[in-house]
């Protein structure tokens, strides 16, 4: 089970052009999203996602284009309705688990150690703008390999280990010289971060503070 990077960004394109204060962005959840919200929760809220919250990649500049709280908005409805529901099953699943995360980045394994290829890395414009890494992107590029595996280093690895997960309940079985996809655990909380430039190992704890808010308020931030 898992998540892409940027969930909540293809969601909040709309509400990200019509929001631009504090007292805007906590109108929209109370009114919205959670009508029984205390005034202290929805400035705990404010606290916990801060308007350099989140993703997409690009910072103040996309923040700016599309308008001042829209990184915010996307980081919250991401973390509530896919982040804070994944982690609290983890809490109260009884069994094995493997967690990962996918970036979207331009396919680059057609152009592995090029200079076109470095210069595009390191410049950024690999990303796609504003929406980031965005929802349902892995599925219906990745998964069925739309972008074939020759292509994609995300569609090769991704298609090869859910293969071997569904032959063997695990991830690991194939033939890819690939990091080993740890199993997760509430403590080390270890997730497999799908990339281009080749999966990577990273810890299931960014935005915590906020998912657990959610999960612990979770009589009160109804929908």
């Amino acid at each position: 089970m898992g998540d892409m990077r940027d969930e909540g960004t293809l969601f909040s394109l709309r509400v990200g052009l019509n929001t631009t204060t504090d007292n805007e962005f906590k109108e929209y959840f109370n009114t919205i999203w959670w009508p029984n919200a205390t005034d202290a929760q929805l400035n705990r809220l404010l606290e916990l996602y801060p308007r350099s919250a989140g993703s997409p990649y690009g910072g103040a500049l996309l923040d700016s284009v599309i308008g001042p709280q829209y990184k915010r908005i996307a980081a919250v409805q991401g973390d509530y309705v896919f982040e804070a529901c994944r982690r609290q099953l983890y809490a109260n699943f009884q069994g094995p688990i493997w967690n990962y995360q996918t970036e979207i980045t331009l396919p680059l394994s057609i152009l592995d150690n090029s200079i076109v290829g470095e210069l595009l890395g390191s410049t950024g414009l690999t990303t796609p703008p504003v929406l980031g890494s965005f929802h349902a992107f892995d599925a219906l590029f990745y998964l069925f390999g739309t972008i074939p595996g020759i292509v994609s280093h995300n569609s090769l690895n991704i298609m090869s280990t859910v293969v071997s997960f569904v032959n063997h309940q695990d991830p690991n079985h194939h033939n890819l010289n690939i990091p080993n996809w740890p199993q997760y655990d509430l403590g080390a909380k270890k997730s497999y971060q799908f990339r281009e430039t080749g999966p990577k190992i990273i810890t299931d704890d960014y935005r915590q503070a906020g998912t657990d808010f959610f999960n612990e308020n979770a009589d009160t931030l109804r929908v």
